[in-house]
């Protein structure tokens, strides 16, 4: 682009010189009996002046213009670039966002099938919440999946899952052949313990529902903004 713009100055300075040196030589040619005889010196210095203040203004014109084309140039290009940036910004934001969505429905997935376990436990009697943390024991145990959800939901589920795990000991020690009878009443009480934590985890299960809905509306948003 430079170098068709250096060939255009070149072309436009050289017709002008062109010009003004035909100019002075057809007004030689012309008056060449009065002036060449009476007002040579004067003449031909004036009007090699006019010529080379016209030339010089020329030079100065094309140079402005360029000047301007340059700018503009550089304008717009400054422009482009920064809206590419917006757009790779965007871009980036909406993966990320797209992550964070990912992981937080994975763990609403684990948080439910979890609390379904405990699906019609009673705090006493049959099937109690400590019948249902006895089986979930024998399947497996309980499996802290929370490892890549962002925070503050990471530390909240974490805590959550730390004391449902805390009660694991005394269930077990119930679980043991030898072990004695369990009163009614501490039945009840540790059986009790275990609805509190899961209803904290039932709690925390709405909000990362919740904070779904909010990340799918923010990337929904984002994508219309992008197109």
């Amino acid at each position: 682009m430079q170098n068709a713009a250096m060939k255009k100055k070149i072309r436009f300075l050289s017709t002008v010189f062109f010009v003004l040196l035909s100019s002075i030589l057809i007004i030689g040619w012309i008056s060449k009996t009065f002036i060449w005889t009476e007002l040579q010196p004067a003449f031909i210095g004036a009007l090699v002046a006019a010529a080379g203040a016209i030339f010089a203004a020329c030079i100065a014109y094309t140079g402005a213009r360029e000047n301007l084309e340059i700018a503009s140039n550089t304008a717009e290009q400054n422009a482009r670039q920064r809206i590419e940036f917006q757009k790779q910004q965007k871009t980036f934001q909406i993966q990320q966002a797209t992550t964070e969505l990912s992981q937080l429905r994975e763990v609403f997935s684990d948080t439910e099938n979890f609390l379904a376990k405990f699906d019609g436990a009673t705090e006493a009697g049959l099937r109690d919440y400590v019948d249902l943390y006895q089986e979930v024991l024998y399947e497996g145990g309980i499996t802290l999946y929370m490892v890549n959800i962002v925070e503050p939901f990471r530390s909240r589920l974490h805590q959550v899952f730390s004391r449902i795990q805390m009660m694991q000991n005394s269930i077990q020690m119930i679980m043991r052949p030898d072990a004695p009878d369990i009163s009614a009443e501490a039945r009840l009480k540790l059986s009790r313990s275990i609805k509190d934590r899961l209803a904290e985890l039932r709690k925390l299960r709405g909000e990362i529902d919740e904070a779904i809905r909010h990340r799918e509306r923010e990337i929904d948003a984002m994508k219309r903004e992008h197109a």
